[in-house]
């Protein structure tokens, strides 16, 4: 099993290659020959950024690409909180007890993507969590067991969600914050957003 699968991968392996060295001819007019070709393709492991291997690069591209997408997202969420004056605490930790920390400690969830306090405070208990996803495909669900230690568990994302996440997240009775949605717009958000941190009114039932 183990040389028919490294003959399979050898032969999907090959097939790559001559797709982009036809691509490389017919768009690029390159004067490589497929032998000198396959010496600039594929695909050394240690060459992440594709300095002398083109499908490297391709890589390193598309991963770039796929990480600026999400803080993008995030930059413009930043925007927002600044035009409309509102207090934020971004990529924080939280332990077990949800009290708030700068460096990792021993028991600690993964860095929250944003804090939103009513005043100075050292845990989230009194908090507004919000969980920004460019899209839901991401670990939505790792964030959930923060939800009955802050305020509210707020997702914010850049796409239109499929109805099954917008179910399973209000089943959690988090909110999620979209585009067009009936209630929960980025404007109507922003404004209980505001509410909230000036007068600690919670709105968000």
């Amino acid at each position: 099993m183990d040389e028919l699968s490294k003959l399979l991968w050898q032969e999907e392996k090959e097939a790559q290659q001559q797709r982009a060295y036809k691509f490389c001819v017919d768009h690029l007019k390159t004067p490589l020959t497929y032998e000198e070709f396959q010496q600039v393709w594929y695909h050394e492991t240690e060459d992440k950024k594709g300095i002398t291997h083109l499908a490297n690069m391709c890589m390193s591209i598309f991963q770039t690409r796929k990480v600026n997408a999400g803080n993008s997202f995030e930059r413009a969420l930043e925007r927002l909180f600044e035009k409309n004056e509102i207090r934020y605490l971004k990529q924080k930790y939280v332990d077990s007890e949800g009290k708030i920390h700068n460096k990792k400690p021993e028991q600690s969830n993964h860095k929250l993507d944003y804090i939103i306090p009513h005043k100075e405070s050292e845990s989230i208990e009194s908090c507004i969590v919000l969980s920004a996803k460019k899209t839901l495909k991401e670990r939505y669900r790792q964030d959930l067991d923060l939800n009955h230690k802050c305020k509210k568990l707020i997702y914010l994302t850049n796409e239109q969600p499929p109805e099954c996440s917008i179910r399973a997240i209000n089943g959690y009775s988090c909110i999620l914050v979209y585009k067009n949605a009936p209630v929960w717009t980025f404007e109507h958000f922003l404004v209980k957003l505001k509410h909230f941190q000036e007068l600690g009114s919670n709105e968000f039932a």
